[in-house]
């Protein structure tokens, strides 16, 4: 029985996670890329705000310290940061507009702080990709980390026969696009997510955006631990979203915020600049 015959099986809205943890226990070895995130890499994350929000601290941009659902990588109570890797030599205005729409079409938001940060030491996270997996993508980053998984299962064809089919299996899961907000959805990927962490003593995971088709956008998720130590606040903008003439989410600039302690955020208007 596949990976995906046995959680159909299940009512995940009963959030069974016994089950779904003993499934997790059963898919066995898998092969994986560890990616090296290196120091001076950048990542933005997204908050979506109203208006009347008073967000004066940088720890307000970071992860939620309580998360009370599940994610795609964390389980409730277990922080994860979670942020758009910027991807060499695409425009950062790009990964701007894709997280925004995301955001924007999830919370039906009308404004959204966009926070850079940047990494002061090597992240190691696990790469949750396979080849069959978004198979147009035109992601240039996406199809380099797809040749060197492909690289990997050749040298390892022999001594782990099953590699490449549980990954599979597992990166399915993860490309899965849900048209609601049911957190329960999440069980598979979020416990499997924390297991791996745990087990493999990454700083985190990266996957391909859902919402792109794999284009454009990589989604990194990181620990408490990684975001707290490994990663620094650069700059934020506070933008408003709105849908333009073509259907398109876009964004308009309206406040810039920097942080001369690391701590306490500063604000200046941007409009019409």
């Amino acid at each position: 029985m596949t990976l995906e015959e046995q959680i159909s099986q299940l009512d995940l809205s009963t959030y069974p996670i016994q089950d779904v943890e003993r499934i997790i226990s059963s898919i066995g070895p898998f092969g994986l890329e560890v990616y090296p995130v290196q120091k001076g890499s950048t990542m933005q994350r997204v908050l979506p705000v109203s208006a009347n929000d008073n967000i004066d601290s940088v720890s307000r941009l970071s992860y939620n310290p309580c998360p009370k659902k599940y994610g795609r990588a964390n389980v409730p109570r277990s922080p994860m940061f979670y942020g758009c890797f910027d991807i060499p030599n695409i425009n950062k205005t790009a990964n701007e507009m894709i997280v925004s729409f995301f955001e924007g079409r999830a919370f039906r938001s009308e404004m959204a702080i966009f926070s850079k940060w940047i990494v002061k030491e090597t992240l190691h996270v696990g790469c949750i990709i396979h080849p069959s997996i978004f198979p147009g993508t035109t992601n240039k980053f996406l199809i380099t980390l797809k040749n060197l998984y492909v690289l990997l299962l050749k040298e390892n064809r022999y001594r782990y026969p099953h590699l490449d089919k549980a990954l599979k299996q597992v990166c399915e899961q993860f490309s899965k696009r849900f048209s609601d907000n049911n957190d329960y959805n999440y069980l598979f990927t979020a416990l499997f997510s924390q297991k791996l962490i745990a087990e493999r003593h990454f700083d985190g995971i990266l996957y391909p955006s859902v919402q792109t088709g794999g284009d454009v956008c990589m989604n990194i998720a990181l620990t408490k631990d990684a975001a707290d130590m490994k990663i620094t606040f650069m700059k934020a903008r506070k933008s408003s979203i709105y849908i333009d003439a073509n259907g398109e989410y876009n964004t308009s600039p309206l406040q810039r915020a920097v942080s001369q302690d690391g701590k306490t955020l500063i604000w200046s208007d941007m409009m019409g600049k």
